[in-house]
């Protein structure tokens, strides 16, 4: 095994407040973590930090592949200003999750803890341990620790919404 491992910092809390690690989960499907991330690797921060260069040299060394953890790198043709690994990075190093939704698809961090979720067992039955790359920490504490149960979408809300903003005279951002 590697010496290289993901460890959490110590949660700071101020005042009352619970700490992330003594927070009781809800026995809630997509919120429970999941064991099978075990091991799991995260390398991120911010864009243009070189999180990239860093990662393929890691996932080079530990013979394993990156996980994207970047909430724009997963939509097809949006190349300029998500610093999506270029192609020949991407021979290097297989990426998963990059290029993964058309832009007017609906992509969110329930749909990426699935798509993780569907991954975890290839890198389980290979024996290598996931490396998450990226600078969306919201899909990574996704993948990693669960979401909170949400209520389900309202059927015709978007809609009403909608309805109304188009009586105003800017409209409404869609």
């Amino acid at each position: 095994t590697s010496p290289v491992r993901a460890t959490p910092a110590p949660a700071r809390t101020a005042g009352p407040r619970a700490s992330p690690s003594t927070v009781t989960k809800s026995s809630g499907v997509s919120s429970a973590p999941d064991a099978g991330a075990a091991g799991a690797i995260a390398l991120v921060g911010a864009t243009a930090t070189g999180k990239t260069a860093v990662g393929i040299l890691l996932a080079e060394a530990l013979g394993t592949e990156i996980i994207g953890c970047d909430s724009r790198q997963v939509y097809r043709r949006l190349d300029i200003g998500s610093a999506k690994p270029t192609p020949a990075e991407r021979r290097r190093v297989h990426h998963h999750l990059v290029d993964v939704a058309d832009p007017e698809e609906r992509y969110s961090a329930a749909r990426y803890r699935d798509d993780v979720l569907a991954l975890l067992p290839v890198f389980a039955a290979r024996g290598r341990a996931p490396l998450f790359v990226g600078g969306t920490g919201l899909y990574l504490r996704a993948a990693l620790e669960g979401l909170c149960p949400a209520p389900p979408g309202l059927p015709g809300l978007r809609r009403w919404i909608t309805a109304i903003g188009a009586t105003l005279p800017g409209g409404l951002h869609p």
